[in-house]
């Protein structure tokens, strides 16, 4: 009997320093093979929007940037009110106008969630995640799996 798609997680970032935090917290969530839902990451957010045909709940992950101490995670459901807190994008298009443009043409979820995970500077191009954010993916994973 073939699975349900019902929940999306897509981890939005690069592959250097701190901004990487997303992709890492995916691979901790598809390592742990959560039934009914399909882990992917995005270096662009417009790539989201290839990934939703199917899924009845999206979750996005990515780096923010809001003045908390490195590794908080803030929690945003659909539309949202970012406050204070700045998405860490460095991409052409942002992910709150890519969730936008899903959201207008019909594609995205009901049921769309953004956590941002609070880092630091370190996002220069080096290979890996500092030891703080290191530390905190196993935590956040497991927070956001709580929800899921």
């Amino acid at each position: 009997m073939e699975e349900t798609l019902t929940n999306l997680v897509v981890g939005v970032g690069s592959p250097h320093g701190d901004d990487a935090i997303g992709f890492h917290i995916v691979q901790r969530l598809e390592e742990l093979k959560i039934p009914g839902v399909c882990c992917v990451t995005a270096k662009e957010p417009l790539q989201i929007l290839t990934n939703l045909e199917g899924p009845q709940r999206l979750w996005v992950v990515e780096a923010s940037r809001g003045g908390k101490p490195a590794g908080t995670l803030t929690r945003f459901e659909w539309p949202m009110d970012l406050g204070e807190v700045q998405l860490a994008s460095t991409h052409a298009v942002g992910l709150i106008d890519a969730l936008r443009l899903a959201e207008n043409l019909g594609r995205l979820p009901a049921h769309s969630v953004v956590y941002g995970v609070e880092i630091g500077n370190e996002t220069l191009p080096i290979t890996g995640l500092s030891t703080t954010m290191s530390r905190v993916v196993p935590t956040v994973a497991d927070a956001i799996k709580w929800y899921i």
